[in-house]
């Protein structure tokens, strides 16, 4: 049962708590029952935050459902939690999602004054909130536009990207596009097969998959200490998430792993989420130690990239981040919006905190602001 439920104009609202997820039917990554959403809003992915980074920071879960004469047209999966004594109203993310987005009815468009007439009826049928902050808002959900887009939301410096290599792997690596990137990649992973033996698996057996986890987690470990000055696998409930992402009999229709091995040796993983042709790359890791000058990691992402090249209509997503090694390879590009809005005396506070200390502290390295306001707040 939701515990709330109205009316407005001529959609019903009904708010559940976060654990109901079956109960209502929320979309897993499978589905394909004519709404539209990414790996992130999937039932599967949201069931796994909720029991790690949810519990590790004890955020309350509440799903929005809003619905016409038809049924549900849109859904939102919040989470709410206090910070700095502020009851905050964020998506489910903490580092592990891209894109704050809603599943909603494949090309369904709001009318601008429709959607926030609605949005003020959503907030006042929540449990009390004090500010909403909601990140990495995209302009659509894989075509379909996003209804927040009509709520005064802030362009960030954030931007997320992609690659859609089409059918025919070789003319995307030959396109001056990539800079020679692509082809380098290509060129030197040929080297070292000639080498070496080099073994690229898409489907690891469940055993290897703590020896896997393992070495993403030691060389991701070093990779943000060393680029952004704090260890991000630390943060509450992240190894947990990252390891029911492995290991979960129930989110294996939802995870993608790959591996390069080097003479029987691991050289370079990525753990990701999949839904359909849409592979979301997000846990890349290499030991660079020892294989940094073979590029194997490059290689890697190629790899993936020919795995998928047989589908027209395959994407490699990059997510959130303009790191510089993403220009050579995406194809796409689109920018990311902030709502940051206050909704009491204290909600005023902790938003003014936020936008005193982004000017205080200059921006962050990009696509990873929240994981770093995280570290703060332990």
């Amino acid at each position: 049962m939701p515990f709330a439920r109205l009316r407005h104009a001529s959609f019903l609202i009904e708010i559940h708590a976060g654990e109901q997820l079956a109960d209502i039917g929320w979309p897993s990554v499978s589905d394909d029952t004519g709404f539209v959403f990414h790996a992130f809003q999937a039932r599967e992915f949201l069931e796994l935050w909720i029991d790690t980074i949810g519990a590790a920071r004890g955020s309350q879960g509440l799903l929005v459902t809003i619905s016409d004469s038809e049924g549900p047209v849109c859904r939102f999966a919040f989470a709410r939690e206090t910070r700095w004594g502020a009851r905050i109203l964020r998506f489910m993310d903490g580092g592990v999602a891209d894109y704050g987005a809603p599943v909603i009815r494949r090309g369904y468009c709001f009318e601008a004054d429709a959607f926030r007439s609605l949005w003020r009826a959503v907030l006042s049928a929540l449990p009390r909130i004090d500010a909403v902050d909601l990140r990495k808002i995209a302009p659509t959900i894989l075509g379909t536009p996003s209804p927040l887009m009509h709520l005064g939301v802030s362009t960030s410096d954030d931007r997320g990207s992609f690659i859609a290599p089409g059918q025919d792997l070789d003319v995307y690596i030959r396109d001056p596009a990539r800079l020679g990137q692509a082809r380098q990649a290509a060129s030197k992973l040929m080297k070292l097969r000639r080498q070496s033996t080099v073994a690229i698996d898409f489907d690891p057996p469940r055993a290897a998959l703590p020896a896997i986890l393992d070495f993403t987690f030691r060389h991701k470990s070093a990779q943000y200490i060393e680029t952004i000055g704090l260890d991000v696998t630390d943060l509450p409930g992240q190894r947990a998430f990252f390891t029911g992402l492995a290991e979960r009999s129930r989110t294996r229709p939802l995870r993608t792993v790959s591996t390069a091995s080097v003479d029987g040796q691991l050289a370079a993983t990525h753990l990701g989420y999949r839904r359909g042709n849409h592979l979301y790359y997000i846990l890349p890791s290499l030991d660079r130690a020892r294989f940094g000058k073979t590029s194997i990691g490059s290689g890697l992402l190629l790899e993936v990239l020919r795995h998928l090249a047989g589908s027209g209509d395959a994407v490699v997503d990059l997510g959130c981040g303009t790191e510089r090694w993403k220009h050579a390879w995406i194809t796409g590009s689109f920018p990311l919006s902030t709502l940051l809005k206050p909704r009491t005396a204290m909600g005023l506070a902790y938003c003014a905190a936020f936008r005193l200390r982004d000017r205080w502290h200059g921006p962050a390295p990009v696509g990873r602001r929240d994981q770093i306001e995280e570290a703060g707040k332990r």
